[in-house]
């Protein structure tokens, strides 16, 4: 086999499996950089819908891929997955699978082949198996090669490539060739540019032969002869290469890496064979919308369940608003049912099973919610979305497998609400970060289309530090922490008294006492935490001189925005506040020698402001911070105004006041 492929500057080359040049030893590095644990140094696949005569239409895919591994942690690369689709006995075939471990030995290169029956299959799910080979004999230096096609009557499943990885890839290549009965649509994405961007159509022939019968007369056709014909298709193909690819790192405050990863993707729209009509794969956004609305799983769940009725008429009795309603719902349902770690858009169970059981998926526990609500007379709609970790949704493609979560929005006293009640650490009117990413899908029977889900809250966190200190430089005094909104929620989350102590202790050197919590289960108000606390930590005596860090916790102590570009957005998921007010009283016999100066800096278009003032009065200084910031979504114009924001207040936090003793 010989995979040929071409680099920019149009050279062809080609890649014989099994014949592999000793200079590929060489290459220990990218782009300068040793410390990569391994090199994609080719990666090519071709998919094609091919024609048997016995057989019919079939998709044909096959990968060819050699690697070096530079380090232990580069060995995962030596395990080898491949995904097959099967749906009752129809499946996909694993028709070929071979693979080389190369090594060098005393200046020879030394082969360990590995054959196609040496792997083992595991389940997926209902649907998906993995065959999974580990090729042997794998030691950092060594190169892998593999080479595998898989053949399939699921025309839906037209591979998609991948040329970016988490390693650095020297080439990448993929080539498609789909018939003209068939009508794929294809996105393109990420930020590496291609070398090889074509497409062209090409003029393809079928043979056919069938056995033919003559009369009893031998008039026309001899009885038992065969007739061949040849019918003409036109064949579209794609091609597309990269070079020199750096490896994929993801970014702080970055969105799934599936929504940035250069690679290509395609969805079946619709078929179309002679003397056939066409057959629609993909259809419209209103499709989607009567699909779901018409599916006993997900609309059939919005009626029904009339043994709820009791459970509602009790929960609202005496409420008069319908926020109030929904609160009672809200928290019936979160309590009641707990979510089993399942993102879901249609529900698993029956209602019934779903609140014996005490847990349930997100589809379950939402859908449950929306079914009572309705039943309370509040205007309800369920709302598909897409999480953070699956990816945003392509609205060119409506498919409702893009989506794998369901919301709800209400309407509560003329206002529309987001709800979801799988989180039991967050309040009605906060709706889990997994589920915001940027919009959702409505379903209903008069209105659907596209909402914009958003952050329903804000990371909020206040610190007030009143301190006192020692001549020995010791500093006591009091520390309140509140943590409201989203800030909240994950301090709520498994916090007892002891952790907090034993975790502040240990990590900051503090003699922690008097620790009081308020609000911890009252999720309607901010988390409050307060001690009395006694350290030196922070705090340097050099002689005369004390320096002391104002910033005792909550310090950020570098920008995390380290690159000078950045081709992501910056994406928080949602506003973000931090107050710090700290208070230092300072010993007589000391006098301010230094203090920080005061300073602001505002982001473009009012998306956010930073404040640092100074005061002194007597023996008391005060320094008072002050970050705002409005925007959830950064673009990479953003970004450098973004960057400078960090960088001051990271310098401002860092930032020492020096005491200096009176001398007479």
């Amino acid at each position: 086999m010989i995979f040929c492929f071409y680099t920019a500057s149009a050279q062809e080359l080609k890649l014989k499996y099994g014949d592999l040049d000793k200079s590929n030893f060489d290459i220990i590095e990218f782009d300068g950089d040793s410390s990569v644990s391994a090199i994609i140094l080719a990666d090519l696949g071709f998919s094609e819908i091919q024609y048997d005569e016995n057989r019919g239409w079939y998709l044909f895919f096959e990968k060819h891929t050699r690697i070096k591994v530079l380090s232990t942690e580069g060995y995962k690369y030596a395990d080898i997955e491949i995904p097959l689709y099967h749906s009752g006995s129809v499946r996909e075939d694993l028709s070929s699978f071979k693979a080389i471990t190369y090594n060098m030995v005393d200046g020879k290169v030394k082969q360990t082949k590995t054959k196609k029956k040496q792997n083992f299959k595991e389940k997926i799910n209902d649907y998906w198996d993995r065959i999974k080979y580990t090729l042997p004999d794998v030691k950092e230096g060594s190169i892998i090669e593999y080479v595998y096609s898989v053949k399939s009557d699921y025309f839906f499943n037209l591979h998609d490539w991948t040329f970016q990885h988490n390693v650095p890839t020297l080439w990448s290549e993929y080539r498609v060739g789909v018939p003209e009965y068939f009508n794929y649509q294809k996105i393109m994405q990420g930020y590496h540019p291609m070398v090889i961007n074509d497409e062209g159509k090409f003029t393809e022939t079928i043979t056919s032969t069938s056995r033919q019968v003559g009369d009893e007369r031998g008039l026309g056709a001899t009885r038992g002869s065969y007739r061949t014909d040849r019918y003409n298709y036109d064949k579209t193909v794609y091609h597309w290469a990269a070079e020199k690819i750096p490896a994929f790192k993801t970014e702080p405050y970055m969105n799934s890496r599936n929504n940035y990863i250069s690679k290509v993707e395609f969805e079946l729209a619709s078929t179309k064979f002679p003397n056939n009509g066409v057959k629609k794969f993909m259809g419209t956004w209103a499709d989607i919308n009567k699909s779901f609305l018409n599916n006993d799983d997900f609309g059939g769940r919005l009626r029904g369940s009339n043994f709820l009725k009791e459970d509602v008429e009790k929960l609202i009795a005496g409420k008069t608003t319908a926020a109030e309603k929904a609160g009672a719902i809200y928290d019936f349902v979160k309590n009641k049912v707990e979510w089993n770690g399942y993102n879901r858009r249609y529900a698993d169970k029956s209602f019934k099973q779903i609140i014996e059981s005490g847990q349930g998926s997100s589809a379950d526990i939402n859908l449950l919610l929306a079914n009572m609500l309705i039943k309370a007379g509040i205007d309800v709609s369920p709302i598909l979305v897409s999480t953070r970790s699956n990816g945003f949704i392509k609205e060119q493609f409506p498919l409702s497998s893009q989506f794998n979560y369901v919301i709800v929005q209400a309407n509560l006293d003329e206002k529309q609400v987001f709800l979801d009640a799988t989180d039991r650490s967050l309040p009605m009117h906060l709706i889990p970060l997994r589920a915001i990413n940027q919009q959702g899908f409505k379903v209903g029977d008069k209105e659907f289309g596209w909402v914009d889900v958003s952050a329903t809250g804000m990371f909020d966190t206040m610190v007030s530090a009143n301190m006192a200190l020692t001549e020995e430089g010791v500093l006591t005094g009091n520390v309140l922490t509140r943590y409201g909104g989203y800030s909240g929620r994950s301090k709520r989350s498994a916090m007892s008294k002891d952790d907090i102590q034993t975790k502040e202790e240990e990590r900051m050197g503090w003699k922690i006492d008097s620790l009081k919590i308020d609000n911890l289960k009252d999720l309607t108000k901010p988390i409050s935490v307060s001690y009395d606390l006694k350290t030196q930590q922070g705090v340097e005596v050099l002689g005369n001189l004390i320096y002391i860090n104002p910033f005792i916790i909550e310090q950020t102590d570098e920008n995390p925005f380290k690159l000078e570009k950045r081709e992501f957005p910056v994406d928080f998921v949602a506003p973000q506040r931090f107050n710090y007010v700290y208070t230092l009283s300072i010993p007589e016999g000391f006098t301010f020698d230094e203090v920080p100066e005061r300073a602001s800096i505002a982001l473009p278009n009012k998306a956010g402001i930073l404040r640092y003032l100074v005061g002194v009065q007597g023996n008391q200084l005060t320094i008072s911070m002050k970050m705002s910031i409005q925007q959830s979504l950064f673009t990479g114009i953003d970004y450098p105004a973004l960057r400078q924001f960090f960088a001051m207040m990271v310098e401002k936090e860092g930032q020492q006041i020096v005491l200096k003793r009176v001398t007479e």
